[in-house]
């Protein structure tokens, strides 16, 4: 009776690309400073969380701690894949809290850093949540192989691939959104967020694929650029790259929290004037 009211209802909604890019960059201003502070605490916690488990694995393999046996555990793959799961077991509520602060800035209601750790008390419906999400970054992998094997249609496998992983994506953010915010189950948050978000899923990615994640693509091209950089590199590339990486850096300072405004106030579209079943 429930899905039949859901599927009955009129909670419709409308995306415009214009107007929450608009919006989303003038809440930059409100929100700059709390989303900055949370990301510098989830840093210095996934850097402690790091040493403290590199120095339990130095003194596991070898009996004691220093320098040399830090990174000898470091460079050991196994325990490589345990310390990022403890980390990422251990701070991931922190990413919904994030986006908690860009949903509260959207409806124009006061930021508290703390609420960055309110996720914590629904630990684990969000736990399923980001394993269904493992499930489908596993399933991806393998689907990205194909393109490997048919080289003619491995672009739009690719492409394909992308878009698949994004729909899941954003379905379950604003499904760990609603388990902390509607305080609803895990099952009724992916039931509503799916309702919802297939809307307009088609113009949702659109906006993903055209304004954000070009930033991020090109961010992680800078990043890693010094390690394909040989004594051969003219001077000039060192300089284009070191410029290049000033200004996103710099202009990161306000393109960051605009994005988590995007996924506010797409939220806040979506779910502020209707139904939740």
């Amino acid at each position: 009776m429930q899905d039949k009211n859901l599927a009955e209802s009129h909670d419709t909604y409308d995306v415009r690309a214009r107007k929450i890019l608009k919006e989303s960059w003038n809440n930059v201003r409100g929100v700059k400073l709390k989303v900055w502070l949370s990301i510098v605490l989830y840093a210095i916690a996934s850097t402690g969380i790091l040493v403290a488990g590199y120095a339990a694995v130095s003194h596991y393999m070898f009996g004691y701690i220093d320098l040399n046996t830090f990174n000898l555990a470091m460079k050991n793959e196994d325990y490589q894949i345990l310390v990022e799961w403890v980390r990422w077991l251990a701070l991931f509520p922190i990413h919904t809290g994030i986006l908690l602060l860009a949903v509260n800035k959207a409806r124009n209601l006061p930021l508290k850093l703390s609420q960055i750790f309110l996720p914590y008390r629904y630990y684990f419906p969000l736990l399923g949540l980001g394993i269904l999400l493992y499930v489908v970054l596993t399933i991806s992998a393998l689907i990205s192989t194909i393109g490997d094997v048919f080289q003619s249609i491995d672009l739009l496998v690719r492409f394909l691939d992308l878009v698949v992983v994004l729909f899941f994506a954003l379905l379950m953010m604003f499904a760990s959104l609603l388990v902390v915010e509607k305080k609803l189950p895990m099952l009724r948050a992916l039931k509503n967020s799916f309702y919802f978000f297939t809307q307009h899923w088609i113009k949702i990615i659109a906006i993903v694929i055209c304004f954000i994640l070009p930033y991020f693509i090109v961010m992680n091209i800078l990043i890693f650029a010094p390690r394909f950089m040989t004594a051969g590199v003219p001077d000039y590339f060192r300089h284009i790259w070191l410029a290049l990486s000033t200004v996103f850096i710099v202009a990161s300072v306000w393109l960051v929290p605009m994005y988590l405004n995007i996924i506010g106030l797409l939220y806040k579209i979506m779910f502020d004037n209707h139904h939740v079943k």
